[in-house]
């Protein structure tokens, strides 16, 4: 049986639309990538992969990630797509990354224009993140 590769290289593309662009963090249960849109070009995304074998657990990080996408709050991160990938045993979430911010630089006070770079866990349905502020 092939090892499930954790970390997807630059030029990876996912849903045969996502290009991985970088690497913005990592954790025990996945990764976090900027990655491009090749149907809109230009358009930069965050893309928080979750890789874990057990099908609830990737079920919770999907309704974690609907749930976001309904709300609307300045410290909450915007969430526009979550899909899965059942064969590799991964689940994403698409989120809004703004350019010119600097990995490390967390918000004293987090606007609506911040991205959450989301991190790699999820404890007990509360999300956690590191801001990053537009430059």
């Amino acid at each position: 049986m092939q090892e499930v590769q954790i970390i997807l290289p630059p030029g990876s593309v996912i849903r045969d639309r996502y290009v991985v662009e970088d690497l913005l963090g990592k954790g025990g249960f996945g990764a976090v990538y900027l990655v491009s849109d090749q149907r809109v070009k230009g358009n930069l995304f965050a893309l928080k992969e979750m890789v874990d074998s057990n099908r609830k657990e990737r079920d919770r990080f999907i309704f974690e990630g609907e749930l976001l996408k309904r709300l609307d709050h300045r410290s909450l991160p915007r969430v526009y797509r979550t899909f899965t990938d059942d064969i590799h045993n991964r689940a994403y979430m698409l989120g809004y990354v703004c350019r010119g911010a600097e990995p490390g630089e967390i918000a004293a006070t987090a606007t609506r224009e911040t991205f959450f770079a989301l991190s790699s866990s999820v404890h007990d349905g509360t999300y956690y993140g590191c801001c990053y502020l537009l430059a």
